[in-house]
C-alpha cells in the first residue's frame, strides 16, 4: 500500500517508513498523510489522518516504527540508547476535569460473536478516572480494570493516587484492602513443585530508615502483626492480634524476636496478650516473660492457674515426662480415676491415690511379687546413722534442712540410696534478667547440678518396723529376766 501524500522540503526518497500497512483490501475512509514538519530533520514526521470521520479502517498488520509488523499493531521506537522506548498515550479533549470523568479506556469485545446478547458486549476494560477537580496542584486519578461473567463489565480492581490497591473495593483502606460481599473472601497462596524445594511463603518485613538506605531494627521495634478486627457498628476494632518484635538490636548475626498472641475480653476493647513464644523458644501463657519450656501464669494475685487434661469415659488422661521421645514417668489419672505415677522403667504404677483416700500409696500385692526375702537386724546400722542439718549448695536460699548423708547410708542401705558418684556434674543454666515491671534486660547463667545419689526416706519404713521389733524382742526379754 502506498503512503498517503508526502510533502515538505526533504525529498521523498529519504523518508523512513513510520506507518506499514501490510494485506489486501486496504480501506481508508479519510485521508492518510505522512508530513514532515518543515524543520528538514526526518525523525520529525508525524501520521495525520484527516476526513470528516477522522478515522481510518485496515485489513491487515500495522506497524509503527517497523515495516515489518508481524502483529494486528506493532509500535517501535526508533531510538537504539537507553531511554528510548515506545510510549501510547490517551488524551483527552475535555478543558474542565471534575470528579469521575474518565481520561481514557481500554476495552475488549467480540462484536462478530453471534450465540446472543451478552456474547458481543464489551467484555473487559481498564480506565482511567478522576478522583476529584483537576486543578493546577492535583490531577489525582485511579486505574480500575472491570471483567464481565455475565452482561455488564463490572468493577474488579482498582489502583488508587495514592498507590492503594483495592480488590473489590475502589476506596481500600490500605495498601492492599480485599472486600467481598455476601460470600467468603479468600486468599490463597499455592506453589507446585515435585523437588520440596520450592513452597508457599508469606512474608512480613520490616526495617528502619528508607527504602533505598534500609537500616538495622532496634530492640522492641514490632516485626509484623496479624491482626482480626470486626465492625461494632461504629466502625471496625480489634477482637484478636498475632504480634512478632525484636529482642536485640539486630544485626548480622543477631536476630532475636518473640511471637505474642492477644485477644480482647467479653466487654472490654483492649488486645491483652495470652500467650508469648519468647526468643529462647519458652512459651509462656499468661505471663510475657516464661521462665521455662512452658510456664502457666505469673504469680498474681488472685489469680488461679490450672492446666487441665481431659479423657473419655474408660481412658486415661495425663502428662508424659520422656527423654529423646522414649516415655520415662507419667502423672495420670488412669480409667478408674485413680492418681497414679506410673514408672515406664519397669511399666508399672510407682505410687497412687484414690479418689476418697488422702494418703499415697504404692503397690504391694503379693501376686506382683517375688524372691521375697526377710529383712536381717539393722538395730546397729539404724544406729551407726548421722543425722544432720544441712543448706543446699545450689540453691538462691539459706533455709536449713534436716536428713542424712547419701554416701554414709548407702553402705548399709543400698537399697535406699540411688544414682551414682560419677554421674555428678555441674551445670551453667541460663536465665532471663527482668526489670521492675518484667520486661527482658539480658540473659543471665546460674550454677545448678545434676546427677549424683539420692535417698529414698520413705522406703525407711520397714527397715525402721524391723528395728522396732529388735528392740521390742529386748524389751521383752529384760521384762520376763
Amino acid at each position: 500500500m502506498a503512503i498517503g501524500s508526502l510533502t515538505g522540503a526533504t525529498p521523498a526518497a529519504t523518508y523512513k517508513s513510520l506507518l506499514k500497512v501490510q494485506g489486501t483490501n486496504q480501506v481508508l475512509d479519510s485521508t492518510l498523510r505522512v508530513v514532515e514538519d518543515g524543520d528538514g530533520n526526518d525523525s520529525s514526521m508525524k501520521l495525520t489522518i484527516t476526513g470528516s470521520t477522522y478515522g481510518a479502517s485496515f485489513v491487515g498488520n500495522i506497524g509503527i516504527g517497523t515495516d515489518t509488523p508481524d502483529e494486528e499493531l506493532v509500535v517501535k521506537s526508533s531510538g537504539t540508547g537507553d531511554g528510548n522506548h515506545p510510549t501510547i498515550k490517551l488524551q483527552t479533549s475535555e478543558t474542565d476535569i471534575e470528579v469521575n470523568d474518565v481520561i481514557g479506556r481500554f476495552q475488549w469485545q467480540a462484536p462478530d460473536e453471534g450465540t446472543g446478547t451478552d456474547a458481543d458486549d464489551v467484555c473487559a476494560e481498564i480506565y482511567a478516572y478522576s478522583e476529584g477537580d483537576f486543578s493546577s496542584s492535583n490531577n489525582a486519578t485511579t486505574l480500575a480494570f472491570r471483567t464481565a461473567s455475565s452482561g455488564s463489565v463490572s468493577s474488579r480492581l482498582f489502583i488508587k493516587s495514592d498507590g492503594k490497591v483495592g480488590i473489590g473495593t475502589d476506596t481500600p483502606d490500605a495498601q492492599l484492602e480485599i472486600v467481598k460481599e455476601n460470600a467468603d473472601c479468600e486468599v490463597m497462596i499455592t506453589c507446585y513443585d515435585d523437588t520440596n524445594t520450592d513452597y508457599s511463603k508469606l512474608q512480613l518485613r520490616t526495617s528502619d530508615n528508607t527504602e533505598a538506605s534500609p537500616a538495622a531494627v532496634d530492640s522492641g521495634d514490632t516485626l509484623g502483626a496479624i491482626q482480626f478486627l470486626g465492625h461494632d457498628g461504629s466502625a471496625f476494632g480489634y477482637g484478636a492480634a498475632i504480634v512478632s518484635a525484636a529482642t536485640e538490636n539486630y544485626s548480622g548475626s543477631a536476630h532475636g524476636a518473640y511471637l505474642a498472641f492477644s485477644t480482647v475480653d467479653n466487654t472490654t476493647t483492649s488486645l491483652d496478650e495470652r500467650m508469648r513464644i519468647d526468643q529462647n523458644g519458652y512459651v509462656g501463657i499468661g505471663t510475657t516473660a516464661p521462665g521455662a519450656k512452658l510456664q502457666l501464669g505469673l504469680n498474681e494475685s488472685g489469680e488461679n492457674v490450672y492446666l487441665e487434661c481431659s479423657s473419655n469415659t474408660n481412658a486415661a488422661s495425663g502428662i508424659i515426662m520422656s527423654v529423646n521421645g522414649s516415655g520415662k514417668w507419667s502423672l495420670r489419672n488412669d480409667s478408674a480415676d485413680q492418681l497414679q505415677v506410673y514408672d515406664y522403667g519397669d511399666s508399672s504404677v510407682a505410687m497412687h491415690i484414690d479418689t476418697t483416700e488422702d494418703e499415697w500409696g504404692s503397690g504391694s500385692d503379693s501376686r506382683i511379687k517375688e524372691n521375697v526375702e526377710n529383712i536381717g537386724s539393722v538395730l546397729a546400722k539404724l544406729n551407726s546413722l548421722n543425722p544432720v542439718t544441712y543448706q543446699r549448695k545450689y540453691s538462691d536460699s539459706d533455709k536449713s534442712y534436716a536428713g542424712l548423708i547419701a554416701q554414709e547410708v548407702k553402705s548399709d542401705f543400698p537399697l535406699l540410696v540411688v544414682g551414682t558418684e560419677d554421674s555428678f556434674k555441674e551445670v551453667e543454666v541460663k536465665y532471663d534478667v527482668l526489670d521492675d515491671d518484667g520486661n527482658f534486660i539480658e540473659e543471665g547463667t546460674r550454677l545448678r547440678y545434676e546427677g549424683g545419689l539420692s535417698l529414698k526416706y520413705a522406703k525407711f519404713v520397714p527397715y525402721l518396723i524391723k528395728a522396732i521389733q529388735e528392740l521390742s524382742a529386748k524389751v521383752t526379754a529384760l521384762e520376763n529376766a
